[in-house]
């Protein structure tokens, strides 16, 4: 059975002159599963190392009120098939001026595992805060990145699902292997590689880079052959001390002579909207 997710980011406004913006939880709802639940991570240290005069105290006193409404919404979601958003008004926060907001709901089909789904959302918009210890952050894999920028295609039109194939999406010469996450066409067919640099050491974020160089050079016929285009959706280490390591690797990426497009952090919701114009249903 295919679930539907629905979800609103919980955001910390600053500043709301200077549009300063902070994630601070999601709230998933699973209608057909009567599921409401709200996610916020345990260390808000990148909240008040951002803001050290804010009062950490009061903020999670808001935060466990929403987890608690939370719980006790699954039963009440038949009265909100309208409208959803009505839902944050009655039992969370008003849309007003204050500092803590919802965005409205966006919708998405659930094409795994419910918990599955609910941590590639948690690692799409709340990777930079502490998720464990207070030491180790939660990594971002390479299939995290790919699941969610399908998810955001068919979140926008959910119709063109038939259209994205996760079969042999392998491109091999000799021992060369070089293996996608899903594909769609638009005259070429584009093959789709979710591609993380949230590493732990330098040296692993260049050599990755560089075999995927290597692998492309070397494939560059046969890509060209199947009329084919990798798009590489490429996410930068959360550290900030890789960052000129993150950028070393993306000339070694746009160095790889096989016909390819780049696509960076942000830019994965760029590409989805791409996808839903560029393909005929």
């Amino acid at each position: 059975m295919t679930n539907t997710i629905t979800y609103s980011i919980l955001k910390y406004s600053h500043s709301k002159l200077l549009g300063e913006e902070i994630n601070l939880g999601i709230l998933f709802v699973f209608p057909e599963l009567e599921l409401v639940e709200f996610y916020y991570p345990r260390s808000l240290s990148r909240l008040t190392k951002t803001y050290p005069d804010i009062s950490e105290k009061l903020v999670r006193s808001y935060l466990e009120s929403f987890k608690y409404s939370s719980k006790k919404l699954g039963k009440l979601l038949s009265r909100y098939h309208f409208d959803l958003n009505e839902l944050l008004d009655d039992f969370f926060l008003i849309q007003d001026s204050s500092s803590l907001q919802f965005t409205k709901f966006n919708h998405a089909l659930c094409l795994d595992d419910v918990n599955a789904v609910k941590q590639q959302y948690i690692n799409l918009f709340l990777s930079a805060y502490n998720q464990n210890t207070g030491h180790n952050t939660k990594k971002i894999t390479d299939k995290e990145i790919s699941n969610a920028c399908k998810n955001r295609i068919l979140q926008l039109q959910p119709a063109i699902s038939d259209h994205l194939k996760s079969d042999n999406l392998i491109f091999s010469h000799n021992h060369i292997n070089f293996k996608t996450d899903f594909c769609w066409q638009n005259g070429t067919t584009n093959y789709v590689k979710g591609l993380s640099f949230d590493l732990e050491k330098e040296d692993k974020i260049i050599e990755k880079s560089l075999l995927i160089e290597i692998q492309l050079k070397y494939l560059k016929k046969n890509i060209s052959d199947s009329k084919a285009r990798i798009d590489l959706l490429v996410h930068p280490p959360q550290s900030n001390k890789f960052q000129d390591t993150f950028l070393e690797a993306l000339d070694i990426l746009n160095n790889a002579e096989a016909n390819k497009s780049i696509f960076i952090g942000d830019g994965l919701d760029n590409y989805a909207s791409k996808v839903v114009d560029e393909i005929e249903l």
